[in-house]
């Protein structure tokens, strides 16, 4: 055996003669492994690894779906606002009389507005429909039973509202509520539904009724018309995603032969 292990310490003599190893390790010496800080320091390293790439990930998928929700957004306000143009566009009389009723809404929250009218701009969604006339339109709001993901559109606790359109051909007939004529909804997540209606002279009502007595609203309807959309902004919703827009509406009274007037 080599005489500096012995000096070492490494082996010691035996009762018969030979060597043995000592059952401890030096002073000085390390064992193979880890300390308890050298654990604590790589699981505090692997914590902040894992969670710089979690929100890394998080981020990129919320810029995901808010840029898809948004666009969604901008596509309903577009068809919202094309289909009343083109519904209004195609404005009519009945025996003389255009018809035109807007008013207030009266629900849990919001600015909203029913609006109805005649139009020839009627939708044939069934074959036994005629296949063209006079429609009355209404545009109103309802509320949503089902919005779907909270996270798009509406926030926890807040009421969904959705706008409807119904079209059905005018026969001047009073419907019962189990004959009225199912709409369809329009545009979801809506905020604020609101019309400005103006007379020829430029002056400003908040409601619009042809069947009043008031000379300038009898069996008229509006000269011009101021439309505002709001969308829900899930992000903030005091501030929305606004649309308006203004359409002219040239023949809206008849004379006294009974055609339209400019």
């Amino acid at each position: 055996m080599p005489a500096d292990h012995k000096r070492q310490g490494f082996y010691a003599p035996g009762g018969d003669g030979s060597a043995r190893p000592f059952p401890f390790r030096l002073h000085g010496e390390r064992a193979a492994g880890f300390t308890l800080i050298e654990l604590l320091i790589a699981v505090f390293i692997l914590t902040v690894v894992t969670s710089t790439i979690y929100t890394a990930y998080r981020g990129s998928f919320r810029l995901i779906d808010e840029t898809e929700y948004e666009g969604e957004v901008y596509e309903s306000a577009r068809a919202v606002m094309s289909r009343i143009q083109h519904d209004l566009g195609a404005l009519s009389s009945y025996k003389g009389e255009f018809m035109f009723v807007a008013k207030k809404q009266d629900l849990t929250s919001g600015d909203f507005m029913d609006v109805a009218f005649l139009s020839a701009a009627h939708i044939v969604f069934d074959a036994d429909e005629p296949q063209g006339g006079i429609a009355a339109i209404r545009y109103l709001v309802e509320e949503d039973k089902d919005p779907g993901d909270p996270g798009r559109g509406v926030g926890e606790g807040q009421p969904a509202y959705r706008l409807v359109r119904v079209d059905a051909i005018f026969d001047n007939r009073p419907r019962d509520a189990a004959a009225a004529p199912q709409g369809y909804a329009l545009c979801e997540h809506i905020q604020a539904f609101t019309w400005k209606l103006y007379d020829p002279s430029g002056k400003e009502y908040e409601t619009w009724d042809s069947g009043a007595d008031a000379e300038v609203q009898k069996k008229r309807a509006p000269a011009v018309v101021e439309i505002r959309l709001d969308l829900v902004n899930p992000r903030d919703r005091e501030r929305p995603y606004r649309f308006s827009t203004r359409f002219h509406l040239p023949l809206n009274r008849m004379d006294p032969d009974g055609y339209p007037k400019i």
